[in-house]
């Protein structure tokens, strides 16, 4: 109905790039993915006007619904996002794109590249300004991983280490689903066999009991309950 032109052509991108995100969470990926393309044509528009507002929304969007039906898709772009313009000029972005490709090399159990890229965003300069909280789930996540790769004592050192590091916010009662969960990684750390032992498996089993409400939420980064349904 040519409701929209140069001077309101922002709000056409911003509401293109709502309806791509509410598709993914109606789990519509391919709509989602087909309002992905159109948010992307659109942004070519009037010379590129707000390009570079948009871009991180439309790779964003892309990774989403990738990580749900091509994982190696998602992978593939978020080493793309790495490179592009608004993710190198905003170093929070590009460390949270570090974690996110970490966690996505994790799951389709590529385990050296997954510890890689966190080690990268351990080190990056935006890795400072990321939530306390979002910090911790990702070295719990790498204790995930360093227990795939078997490397049990290197999990008995960084947990001692995490929870000095971590005190304050793990004394908390908010906090008590990433302290069991420590706790039982770090029984099956001491001695792999646990995992096949009644008493750990009826620990695990009431452990995603507790919190079973907990995965329900938007989840950032490692879920610990997918590991332990994993083992068990």
């Amino acid at each position: 109905k040519h409701f929209f032109n140069k001077s309101n052509h922002q709000h056409k991108l911003k509401m293109l790039s709502w309806i791509a995100n509410s598709t993914f969470q109606s789990r519509d990926y391919q709509q989602s993915l087909q309002y992905a393309e159109i948010l992307y044509d659109e942004m070519q528009a009037f010379e590129r006007l707000h390009y570079d507002l948009f871009e991180l929304f439309y790779y964003n969007i892309r990774v989403l619904n990738y990580s749900k039906i091509n994982p190696e898709k998602a992978i593939e772009l978020l080493q793309e996002m790495g490179k592009i313009k608004s993710v190198k000029q905003n170093a929070y972005y590009a460390a949270f794109t570090l974690l996110n490709l970490a966690e996505m090399c994790y799951k389709q159990k590529h385990f050296k590249p997954a510890i890689l890229n966190l080690n990268k965003a351990y080190g990056h300069e935006g890795y400072k300004s990321i939530d306390n909280y979002v910090q911790l789930r990702a070295n719990i996540g790498e204790l995930m991983i360093r227990f795939d790769m078997k490397e049990y004592e290197f999990i008995e050192y960084r947990i001692k280490q995490l929870f000095k590091d971590y005190k304050d916010f793990l004394a908390k009662p908010e906090a008590a689903k990433e302290v069991e969960f420590m706790q039982l990684i770090q029984k099956a750390a001491e001695s792999p066999g646990t995992l096949r032992k009644p008493e750990f498996r009826t620990a695990a089993m009431k452990y995603l009991e507790t919190y079973s409400n907990e995965w329900t939420k938007e989840e950032v980064l490692f879920r610990y309950n997918e590991w332990l349904e994993m083992k068990l």
